[in-house]
């Protein structure tokens, strides 16, 4: 890529593009950090983030129904967990 380039879309940003969409932005924040600021390398950042949280949780939750169960039996679902779970009444109608 050419050093240029991103100085070229960042000035871009900050004056075509604000006056176009007409909001305020005196300082040029987001023509400058948010659009030159590697807005896809975060967007990588986050969606590598997401897979990573999205497999760790999967494993833990495995883990935990082989050991213990993930879901409460149907009798203490009828009951209300409040109940069976608690020994205490949650909402009192």
């Amino acid at each position: 890529m050419l050093p240029i380039l991103p100085g070229v879309i960042c000035f871009f940003f900050a004056t075509r593009i604000k006056c176009a969409m007409g909001y305020d932005d005196s300082l040029d924040v987001f023509g400058i950090h948010a659009i030159g600021g590697q807005v896809v390398a975060q967007g990588i950042g986050v969606v590598a983030t997401m897979f990573y949280t999205f497999i760790v949780s999967f494993i833990v939750l495995k883990i935990i129904d082989k050991l213990m169960g993930l879901r409460v039996t149907e009798e203490s679902e009828e009951e209300g967990l409040d109940l069976s779970s608690h020994d205490e009444r949650g909402y009192i109608l």
